[in-house]
């Protein structure tokens, strides 16, 4: 049982038009198709002749600091520092966490309202790995996540659940920020259709 015990942080594209669909990631500045999970460029708008820069090659440092990115958010998550969780949100008005369908956290401030409103009886364990990670611009990058979250009162577990977040980050000033997100929870591998099990 959930209770209503979910928290995640979560960003959802808005102010670029980038639609992405389980494989494919589509940027209008170029009419350029990336496949996320290959790293490849090809377009459909570049000249027979025109070199094709490769754009969305995932960079060591691009990955190791959007893994830092993650594993901040997982020890302020499940340690519930509000103050660091609010550091890794973009706190403007392009923040909101999607989650099953509707926007579950609208704002900054109701994801760590939310966070606090835990008693000090629960626990929670939170797993996060990056799935697939896809750069769009120089400081800006869609992430897929799988989680895996545990919730604990007392030492009893009253919910486990899976789930895939995708998320779009910006560096500002520096720092990589959540803008927005989206967090699906996963059906059973009995519910899920042949195409999306693993």
């Amino acid at each position: 049982m959930n209770n209503g015990l979910r928290v995640c942080p979560k960003m959802m594209l808005s102010g670029l038009v980038v639609a992405v669909s389980a494989w494919f990631v589509f940027t209008d500045n170029d009419r350029t198709i990336a496949s996320a999970e290959q790293g490849v460029v090809r377009s459909g708008a570049a000249d027979k002749d025109e070199k094709l820069e490769d754009r969305t090659a995932v960079s060591a440092g691009l990955r190791e600091e959007i893994e830092g990115l993650v594993k901040d958010w997982r020890t302020a998550f499940t340690a519930r520092r509000i103050d660091d969780v609010r550091t890794l949100l973009a706190d403007d008005d392009r923040f909101v966490w999607l989650e099953d369908g509707y926007a579950r956290y609208p704002s900054v401030d109701s994801v760590t309202r939310a966070l606090a409103s835990f008693p000090p009886s629960i626990e929670m364990d939170l797993d996060a790995r990056i799935a697939r990670l896809v750069p769009l611009l120089p400081n800006r990058a869609w992430v897929q996540l799988n989680t895996s979250t545990t919730i604990k009162q007392e030492g009893r577990t009253v919910s486990s659940f899976d789930s895939v977040v995708s998320m779009l980050v910006e560096k500002t000033d520096g720092s990589w920020k959540i803008v927005t997100a989206h967090t699906s929870n996963q059906a059973r591998a009995s519910q899920r259709p042949d195409s999306a099990k693993e």
